[in-house]
């Protein structure tokens, strides 16, 4: 199941391109220090991207669950600045989002503690929905927000940003909601 979460993180590596290798997008090569909010930063992708934006010079402030296990993160733990709350609990920490004053955003976590049913995709989603609209109120600049290749239709070659938006299941379509709207 841990494969198979970490191969839903990373469908969409090609919109964080750098962490597969790809030109950095031009807001990590800035020139000035950026202050990054970034969830998911304990998963295969999320420790990727911090350790990227740390190289790079930027300030991480990152959104970890109090249950989530850290050991991706061990070697580079003391410079991030650590945000301990749950996605589906926002309002428990919101107003950290405004004191942070993020330039960027990226949005990796997606909550399948519950599993991959039906009600916990459309749980998710709205969770995804209310900490998007959290973000954007505070301020921040740019959001990035990681998506699934289960929003595309099942193919027998490798997926591309363009290939067919036909999203097989109720993951799918609450992953799909969420780019949507970002």
């Amino acid at each position: 199941i841990t494969a198979l979460a970490d191969f839903r993180e990373k469908t969409r590596a090609k919109r964080v391109g750098w962490v597969t290798g790809l030109t950095p997008p031009s807001f990590v090569k800035s020139s000035e220090s950026m202050r990054v909010l970034l969830t998911g930063a304990t998963g295969f992708i999320g420790s990727h991207v911090a350790r990227r934006f740390l190289a790079e010079g930027h300030t991480v402030a990152a959104t970890v669950r109090r249950q989530s296990s850290r050991w991706r993160l061990h070697d580079i733990e003391s410079r991030l600045d650590f945000i301990p709350g749950d996605i589906n609990h926002i309002d428990d920490w919101q107003g950290r989002i405004d004191e942070i004053g993020a330039d960027v955003c990226l949005h990796l976590a997606w909550d399948s503690t519950n599993g991959w049913s039906a009600p916990n995709a459309v749980d998710s989603a709205a969770d995804s929905l209310r900490f998007v609209r959290a973000v954007l109120e505070s301020g921040c600049k740019r959001l990035v927000v990681a998506g699934s290749s289960f929003e595309y239709e099942a193919m027998d070659e490798p997926l591309t940003e363009d290939s067919p938006v036909r999203p097989r299941d109720l993951y799918g379509a609450a992953k799909h909601a969420v780019h949507l709207v970002a």
